[in-house]
């Protein structure tokens, strides 16, 4: 039986003008659909498509602009717009920044996509924190703390894979709310070798 998948259209705004906000990155951040993400064209409208029925949260975010965030439960198509408002400048007042990092796990034999997979951040700020890759070997954290930490790959009949990672301002030209790193975002994972009969 064939599976059924959904569309999210929809158009980003900037609050007070309603001008659109092109280049605006729509992601997934967490469920069946995590990862998956779109870009804005230039009248601010995008489709995120092949999506899996389920409830997730995705947000837009745009440089400049305070991302925005909404949960979907998905059973049909549906229309999400944003309206994005300017950024705050820093001062002594405001929260730290927080972070997302997404990724990707496959087979080092087969390229092929590993579900199922445990990520977890091993120590500094965000110890502790875990998440499972998808159907399609996609994994992702959402809020975490700027700072280096070593993540790990681990499933059962390969070998563990570990990463470091660093969050800071400078990571990327984007506010912090995208997938930033200073690690490739595909970590490969190879096959344990069977044991030898005697």
């Amino acid at each position: 039986m064939e599976s059924t998948h959904w569309t999210v259209t929809g158009a980003v705004t900037e609050a007070g003008g309603q001008l659109p906000v092109p280049d605006t990155r729509i992601e997934a951040l967490d469920g069946p659909n995590m990862g998956m993400f779109a870009t804005a064209d230039a009248q601010g409208r995008y489709t995120l498509s092949a999506l899996q029925p389920g409830t997730f949260s995705i947000r837009a975010a745009a440089d400049g602009l305070e991302p925005e965030s909404r949960s979907v439960a998905l059973a049909s198509s549906q229309t999400v717009d944003f309206t994005l408002r300017r950024a705050v400048t820093a001062g002594p007042d405001l929260p730290p920044a927080r972070w997302a990092l997404t990724g990707l796990v496959r087979d080092a034999g087969t390229h092929a996509s590993l579900a199922s997979v445990r990520v977890e951040i091993l120590d500094g700020n965000n110890q502790g924190q875990a998440a499972a890759t998808d159907g399609q070997g996609r994994y992702g954290f959402g809020a975490l703390d700027q700072g280096t930490f070593s993540i790990r790959a681990a499933a059962d009949q390969f070998e563990s894979e570990m990463r470091g990672v660093t969050l800071t301002s400078n990571t990327s030209s984007r506010a912090p709310l995208v997938a930033v790193n200073r690690l490739p975002s595909t970590m490969v994972m190879a096959p344990m070798l069977p044991a030898k009969s005697s």
